[in-house]
C-alpha cells in the first residue's frame, strides 16, 4: 500500500494535464500512487494519457463536476495520505517529501498545505496579486486551529497545495458533490474539527491563472454566490464556540462574499445585476460602506466606491470613477 495517493481531477485539459502528471512523476518522494480522474472529457485526454498508463491509474466517468471526480479518485485510492491536484497546476519536485515529513512529525495535524506562485498558460511565473493566498505571516511552519480563519476565508488551502490524512477525509464524508464552487473550502471546514492545520510558507506548488476576467466571470454567477453562502452556513453550524461569535463571523464572511459577487457583476459589465446585488448587500449590512477593513485587501482591482457611485444612478463604471475623482 502506498504512503500517498495523488489524485488529479481533469476535464478537457489535455493541453496542461501531461505537464501536471510529469511534475508528480518527478517527485523526490517515490512511495505514491497516481490516479487521474477524468470527469467526462471530450477532448483527446484519453489518448494523451495512454503513454503513461503503466505509471498511473486512469478513470473516466460521465461528467459530474469536480467534486464527483475527486471522490471517484478517493474511492479508488489506498494511501495513508491523499494529495489533490488540479490538472492545470504544477508541483515542485520536493512537495510530497516535505509535506509527508510535516504530517509524520506532527501527528496533531490532519492537513498540511503550502504557498504557491502564479504561472501563465506557458508555465512562466507572473505577478498576479503578490502572494497568492491569504495565510499566516512569517517564514516558519505554523500549526494551529484554523477554524476561525477558514470561516473568514482569511486562510485558504486550495487543493493543489495540500496533503491530508485519509482517515480525516473519510470521517468527514468526502467532497460534497452538490457544490460546484468552493468544494475544497467546504471539505476543509468539515475536516478542521478533527485536528490542527499545518501551513508552510514554502513555495511548493504552481497555480495557473488565465487573467482576472475568468475569475470575475465565475464570481459574477449566481451559482457561485449561492454555493459560498451555503458553505458559510456550514461553517456557522460547525463553530465550536459561542453562538454569538458564530453569528458575528457569519456576517463578516457573508459581507465579504456578497461584496465579491456584486463587484464581479460590475466588472463583467452587468450593471443591473451588480446594482441589484450591491443594493441587497447594503440592505443586509448597511455598515458595509463605512467598513473599510472589509475591502482594503482587494483594492485596486475591486473598487467598492466606484460600484457604490454607479448604484447612485451613474450608468457606467468610467462615469463612477470620474465622479469619485
Amino acid at each position: 500500500m502506498p504512503t500517498v495517493s495523488v489524485i488529479i481531477n481533469t476535464y478537457n485539459s489535455s493541453r496542461f494535464l501531461l505537464r501536471a502528471i510529469d511534475s508528480v512523476l518527478a517527485q523526490t518522494f517515490r512511495d505514491f500512487e497516481l490516479i487521474v480522474g477524468d470527469d467526462g472529457s471530450t477532448d483527446d485526454t484519453r489518448e494523451a494519457v495512454a503513454p503513461y498508463r503503466d505509471r498511473l491509474t486512469y478513470i473516466h466517468q460521465e461528467n459530474k463536476k469536480y467534486s464527483a471526480a475527486k471522490n471517484t479518485g478517493i474511492r479508488a485510492s489506498s494511501g495513508d495520505y491523499i494529495a489533490f491536484m488540479d490538472s492545470d497546476d504544477l508541483w515542485l519536485p520536493d512537495k510530497l517529501e516535505r509535506q509527508v515529513a510535516v504530517l509524520e512529525q506532527h501527528p496533531e495535524a490532519v492537513l498540511t498545505y503550502c504557498q504557491a506562485i502564479y504561472i501563465d498558460p506557458d508555465d512562466s511565473q507572473i505577478q498576479f496579486r503578490g502572494k497568492i493566498y491569504c495565510n499566516p505571516e512569517g517564514d516558519q511552519l505554523v500549526i494551529a486551529d484554523m477554524r476561525k480563519e477558514l470561516f473568514m476565508t482569511t486562510v485558504v488551502a486550495p487543493g493543489s497545495t495540500m496533503l491530508v490524512r485519509r482517515w480525516a477525509v473519510e470521517r468527514a464524508g468526502l467532497f460534497d458533490e452538490a457544490h460546484v464552487h468552493g468544494e475544497d473550502w467546504e471539505l476543509w471546514l468539515r475536516i478542521a474539527p478533527f485536528g490542527l492545520f499545518a501551513y508552510s510558507p514554502e513555495v511548493l506548488s504552481k497555480y495557473r491563472v488565465y487573467g482576472w476576467q475568468k475569475i470575475i466571470t465565475v464570481e459574477a454567477r449566481e451559482s457561485w454566490l449561492q454555493d459560498l453562502e451555503k458553505i458559510v452556513k456550514t461553517a456557522a453550524e460547525l463553530w465550536p464556540g459561542e453562538p454569538a461569535e458564530a453569528e458575528r463571523l457569519r456576517n463578516l464572511s457573508l459581507k465579504r462574499i456578497n461584496t465579491h459577487a456584486a463587484l464581479a457583476s460590475y466588472q463583467v459589465g452587468d450593471l443591473e445585476q451588480g446594482k441589484a446585488k450591491l443594493e441587497n448587500l447594503l440592505a443586509k449590512f448597511p455598515q458595509v460602506y463605512a467598513d473599510r477593513l472589509l475591502h482594503q485587501d482587494y483594492e485596486p482591482f475591486f473598487n467598492l466606491d466606484a460600484a457604490l457611485a454607479t448604484t447612485r444612478e451613474l450608468t457606467h463604471r468610467d462615469d463612477a470613477e470620474a465622479h469619485l475623482s
